[in-house]
């Protein structure tokens, strides 16, 4: 598969970041809940989401890494 020319690169930086960015806002905004849930003797499902986020988050923060690799690489 070829790769990526610069500019495609460049406009997938900004969004991959922007999701990176959104993920942040939204496990916070779960371990809220999780915290609430677990106060009332509830919350393993909302804990398993909390942890799919996680790895979710994760894998977005690697894109953005790999992305910044690709861009600062020689052409």
């Amino acid at each position: 598969m070829p790769a990526h020319s610069r500019a495609v690169l460049e406009q997938m930086l900004p969004a991959a970041q922007n999701r990176v960015a959104r993920g942040a806002e939204r496990i916070r905004a779960q371990e809220g809940r999780v915290a609430a849930l677990e106060r009332k003797g509830l919350g393993d499902q909302a804990k398993r989401l909390l942890a799919v986020f996680k790895e979710t988050q994760a894998l977005q923060m690697e894109h953005v890494e790999l992305l910044k690799r690709e861009l600062a690489a020689p052409d």
